[in-house]
């Protein structure tokens, strides 16, 4: 994981991050300070149906530090198991938000 131990959840195989984007780019920033390389996957449905087609794409994917909810389904579904808190982490919205923190 990045800096902080995130609650995860699987679906077909695939662990998941349950955060929002607040969370990930406090990660980012942390992992950044410290100087720590790390790799983050967005996880859309297709990625999720990728990995279950694809066993090198379900370990990359599984080794990545943080695996963000992006897709509304992959929320829904977060938030049926119990995580009330998960919100979409929308890939470009990401790193919009990283490349505005990294300015400082």
């Amino acid at each position: 994981m990045l800096n902080k131990k995130f609650k995860k959840f699987s679906i077909l195989k695939v662990h998941i991050s349950a955060i929002d984007i607040k969370d990930a780019c406090s990660s980012v920033d942390e992992a950044i300070s410290k100087k720590q390389k790390k790799y983050i996957c967005v996880c859309p449905v297709s990625t999720i149906m990728e990995c279950k087609n694809n066993k090198r794409v379900l370990e990359s994917v599984n080794s990545a530090d943080l695996v963000t909810p992006d897709g509304m389904p992959v929320v829904w579904i977060g938030r049926m198991l119990g995580h009330k808190n998960i919100k979409r982490v929308y890939g470009p919205e990401l790193m919009q938000e990283i490349c505005r923190v990294s300015v400082r």
